[in-house]
């Protein structure tokens, strides 16, 4: 799907956040959204109703991770998976999107590694989750006694995976 579709739908919050996530990564010193009028083009908030589209959640995702306060170093050996990571005020956080313009792409079984991040243990670990049923809603919650976990997620095509640590 492409178009006005794909905009308004989850490949369109998906590449949104991959955009984010590259941008993040680069010297690039601002990006913008076009278009958040209400008009067809707008993937934040559906038109006329302004009701929460699928794209305003990467923007609510990368805000939290924004509010952190200092980006940390997210790495993937995935050309199809994007991630942006930060912490601050006793949080960590990471946004994880799955994004290629290829409807027909598989989902991807990710280990997510959380090795020598500066929280001291134990940690809440929130799970949110952003696809065709979920609107960025928690799907999983657990305490981890120390930082040095790992993470297995199963993350379909143009969904969006948003992971908050609290130290507890």
């Amino acid at each position: 799907t492409n178009g006005i579709e794909a905009i308004l739908g989850l490949k369109g919050a998906s590449y949104a956040a991959a955009c984010m996530c590259l941008a993040q990564a680069s010297s690039l010193g601002m990006l913008m959204y076009y278009d958040a009028r209400p008009s067809a083009y707008n993937g934040l908030f559906k038109p006329y109703t302004l009701k929460i589209n699928y794209t305003y959640y990467p923007f609510k995702m990368f805000s939290q991770l924004y509010r952190m306060e200092n980006c940390i170093s997210s790495v993937s050996d995935d050309p199809q998976l994007y991630s942006i990571a930060a912490q601050g005020n006793g949080e960590a956080g990471i946004m994880v999107t799955n994004y290629i313009d290829d409807d027909t792409a598989p989902a991807k079984d990710v280990q997510i590694n959380f090795a020598n991040l500066p929280l001291p243990g134990p940690v809440q670990v929130d799970y949110y989750l952003l696809d065709e049923t979920h609107d960025m809603e928690l799907v999983r919650s657990e305490k981890i006694s120390s930082t040095e976990f790992s993470s297995y997620l199963n993350i379909p095509l143009y969904s969006t995976w948003f992971i908050k640590l609290t130290a507890i």
